[in-house]
């Protein structure tokens, strides 16, 4: 009877069994008795499959890994298989399992010495590669976090370079806990007797964030340390993250604690520095040097009670790089780089910060000067001074206030919001601007100056002084009148220097405003006065803020054109002659700040001469569409012309003597539009009457935008030697269109002459009345010297390829005026005193060097400026 009841029991206990067994392979890992968890990291290669406990104290290097695990079918594996072991997500090692039907492991994998310490993910992949098919696939993972005994950390080593720290979630994916912390590479440091400390941590590189948390001390193994972060930085990419402690503030006083550096996004390696604090004094400059090993400075202070009160703290350093600077008060105890303000203030354009304080006991403060978001590449001094508050006056912006200077349409006090647009000449324009007193002294009367253009407008302004942290506002009661086109408005605080300030650098302000354009009627001739200087003002804008150039502006009209042809238009200007200046042609205006910003395209003659602008409208998409023409000023003070253009179509495939017309004083230009087709066409401008210079330019139909001297869309120009003389050449028709022809006066001594003059085109021939072809030569140059173009003559005896160019007398190349075919006669080219680069040739001696039917004919051209 018991032989039956044993046999019926083990029959049982054999059922029970299978039943708890899955029909197949299925491979787990999971914890047996002796070991402490299914994945062990070990000091020691002496694990076995019964014995397999995690240490107390993980060491950082020749450490082991082993792995535990079942086979929880009713199958043996068909053979052995792999178990893959992880570090922070990282594939480590792989070790083999044996064939199976229950137990595995893989013990004493290693030894591994990547550096260890802090926290970190430990993981193993059962059969990683899928060679067994398993009933179930999705329990083939486990890992756990194991603390590893942190580096130490001396407040007066330098800074060291440490490989990037584990990404702060690798290998979570292969853990059961839910409840992770961060992994991270681990420190710990010793307060100093000082009672401050601080540790910087940077990456290496701008793409890289790593942040810091500081804890109470911990080097047990398990999973208990690095937990609830007394305080944590969460920095930014690229940036330097910081932690300072204060010792007599701490909620449970020691004198160790651990510092976990968390990389959150970034593979670079980083530099960690402990730095102790230095002693700062009442009114005496403290000079730090930052460099590549030390972009942090920590100092302490304390104060009397008859030196409390309100102060400043001032840093000084070079302007190319951001330094912040934070005042830490006596009751902290811990403050690190994302505090308020921003992480501390930073340093303006000019290399300067300052922070008001207001100090009430006799308690250590703490200081913390550190570079921002720029890594220093060399060494650079900061300067730190604790002194008496100072007024400190800066342009401000305030609720319902766009900027520090805000152009408005209406007075609209006290509200001063920058309309987007600006009417140009016309009283409708009122001046108002902000100032502040950002610091915790008063400040007694002053005076500013408000400019534009770099001209003060309308007056010195002069204030009765400004209260600690307190603002006051001018706004013009009455409008005024501003040119349309863009101008720069600037303000100077304190102009005097009449305030003893905590930092005068930040006492000027500039901005740029567009004001609507006028318009003239095409034909039309109007005196304007002289546009602003290009850079006027610019000189009072904070470092690196972009300014454009000033101008005044007038539109061209919108006007289809009659008839089909009539397709250019354009803007011409002639200066007294002392002025320079331009003309930019710009898409119309917009808003009162993005007008007027990128010409299309500009003209920039010398002093006293035309400029001119031209935009064929056979090339724009929207043929009604308006243009706005810019005038800047290079040099002098007198007023200028300006005539609004229309081209006058003349005649298709013309042929032979065309005019006479007349440019009567005070006129500038004229355009005439003709329909040329492909070929050779001689042109010849005939002075029938009047002492005065023209020129003579012919534009390409394909052009959209052209000037006086661009090179772009010009086919040929050419100017008179002299004073009633005429001017010819010849060029290569490259296809059928509407051509421009323009006729210019040379320039502010022409202007008031009245000329006659008719036009000559020949398809393939050269102009009547030329003279007869004696010879192949390079004639002289007319004016010589000269100044800003001449004219160069040269004569064929018959047509061949010319190349006419223009060297210095070191023989390097200057400019090419030409290298194509020419028929035989006469023919002319102007040289515009520019270098193939574009820029103004200086003075001097120069050869034009003429290569016609093998031979060789030069000439010598003096430039003077």
């Amino acid at each position: 009877m018991r032989t039956r009841l044993i046999i019926i029991l083990a029959i049982l206990i054999t059922s029970g069994l299978a039943a708890a067994q899955e029909k197949g392979v299925n491979l787990y890992l999971c914890t047996r008795p002796g070991w402490s968890h299914p994945v062990v990291p070990r000091i020691n290669g002496y694990s076995t499959p019964t014995t397999c406990w995690v240490d107390d104290v993980l060491w950082g290097n020749d450490f082991y890994l082993n792995a535990h695990g079942r086979n929880n079918g009713d199958t043996p594996t068909p053979g052995g298989f792999d178990v893959t072991f992880y570090l922070d997500g990282q594939y480590t090692t792989m070790g083999y399992a044996p064939v199976t039907t229950n137990e595995f492991a893989v013990l004493n994998q290693g030894p591994f010495d990547p550096d260890y310490c802090g926290r970190h993910t430990v993981s193993a992949y059962v059969d990683a590669l899928h060679s067994i098919a398993e009933t179930n696939e999705d329990d083939n993972t486990w890992g756990g976090q194991f603390l590893w005994p942190s580096r130490y950390l001396s407040s007066t080593s330098g800074a060291t370079v440490y490989p990037a720290p584990p990404l702060q979630d690798g290998g979570w994916d292969h853990c059961p806990d839910p409840e992770l912390e961060p992994n991270c590479d681990g420190y710990y440091f010793d307060l100093p007797m000082a009672e401050w400390v601080a540790v910087s941590v940077r990456p290496l590189t701008q793409d890289s964030q790593y942040d810091i948390f500081l804890y109470d001390y911990n080097e047990d193994s398990s999973t208990f340390g690095f937990t609830n972060a007394l305080e944590a930085d969460g920095g930014l990419t690229g940036e330097l993250s910081a932690m300072i402690v204060h010792q007599p503030y701490h909620a449970y006083p020691a004198t160790t604690y651990n510092l976990a550096v968390i990389n959150d996004g970034g593979n670079a390696d980083y530099r960690i520095q402990g730095h102790q604090p230095q002693t700062l004094l009442h009114d005496v400059n403290f000079y730090e040097e930052f460099g590549p090993d030390q972009e942090l400075g920590l100092w302490t202070f304390s104060l009397s009670p008859e030196e409390q009160g309100q102060k400043n703290i001032l840093l000084v350093g070079d302007p190319q790089y951001s330094v912040r600077v934070g005042h830490i008060g006596s009751d902290y105890g811990y403050w690190d780089t994302s505090h308020y303000p921003g992480g501390g203030f930073p340093t303006n354009a000019w290399g300067e910060a300052f922070i008001n304080v207001n100090i009430t006991d006799n308690l250590q403060h703490a200081v913390v000067a550190f570079v921002g978001s720029n890594q220093i590449s060399d060494t650079h001094q900061v300067r730190l001074k604790l002194i008496d508050a100072l007024p400190n006056l800066l342009p401000s912006i305030t609720l319902y206030w766009d900027h520090p200077i805000t152009p408005t349409n209406y007075y609209s006090a006290p509200a001063a919001l920058l309309p987007s647009t600006l009417w140009g000449d016309s009283t409708t324009t009122y001046l108002n601007y902000l100032q502040r007193n950002n610091s915790g002294a008063d400040c007694g009367n002053f005076a500013n100056i408000l400019s534009l253009d770099g001209a003060p407008y309308p007056t010195i302004l002069n204030f009765g002084g400004l209260d600690a942290f307190s603002t006051a506002k001018y706004q013009r009661t009455t409008p005024v009148s501003i040119t349309g086109g863009r101008h720069t408005l600037s303000l100077m605080l304190d102009s005097g220097n009449s305030v003893e300030e905590v930092t005068e650098s930040d006492n000027n302000y500039a901005a740029q405003y567009c004001w609507s354009p006028g318009r003239l009627p095409y034909g039309n001739v109007q005196t304007m006065p002289a546009p602003p200087l290009k850079d006027g003002g610019h000189n009072l804008a904070y470092p690196g803020v972009e300014m454009l150039d000033n101008c005044s502006s007038l539109r061209l009209a919108v006007e289809d054109p009659s008839g089909g042809d009539n397709w250019w238009r354009g803007m011409a200007v002639i200066p007294d002659a002392a002025c320079d200046v331009d003309v930019k042609l710009f898409e119309q205006y917009t808003n009162s700040t993005e007008s007027f910003a990128t010409p299309l395209i500009s003209s920039e003659s010398e002093t006293g001469l035309t400029d001119f602008v031209l935009v064929n409208m056979n090339q724009e998409p929207d043929h009604d569409v308006a243009f706005d023409a810019g005038f800047t000023r290079e040099s002098g003070t007198g007023s200028f012309l300006a005539q609004a253009l229309k081209s006058q179509f003349v005649a298709s495939n013309p042929t032979g003597w065309y005019g006479g017309w007349v440019m009567i004083g005070g006129d500038i230009m004229q355009v005439k539009e003709f329909r040329l087709e492909p070929g050779l066409l001689a042109i010849k401008l005939d002075n029938t009457s009047g002492n005065g210079i023209l020129g003579l330019t012919l534009f390409d139909t394909e052009a959209r935008n052209v000037s006086l001297t661009s090179e772009e869309g010009k086919i040929a120009q050419s100017i008179a030697g002299g004073n009633g003389q005429d001017v010819t050449f010849t060029v290569q028709i490259p296809q059928t269109g509407y051509y421009s022809l323009a006729v210019w006066k040379r320039g502010a001594d022409d202007l008031q002459k009245s000329i006659n003059y008719r036009l000559c085109l020949y398809p393939g021939v050269t102009p009547v009345e030329e003279p007869p072809v004696s010879g192949t030569f390079l004639g002289e140059a007319r004016p010589n010297p000269f100044n800003p173009c001449t004219t160069l003559s040269f004569t064929q005896a018959k047509a061949g390829h010319t190349r006419i160019a223009l060297y210095d007398v070191r023989g390097l190349l200057v400019k090419v005026l030409c290298d194509e075919e020419f028929p035989a006669g006469r023919h002319e080219v102007i040289w515009q005193g520019v270098g193939e680069d574009g820029r103004h040739a200086s003075s001097g001696v120069y050869v034009a060097r003429m290569q016609c039917s093998g031979k060789v004919y030069s000439r010598r051209l003096t430039l003077v400026r």
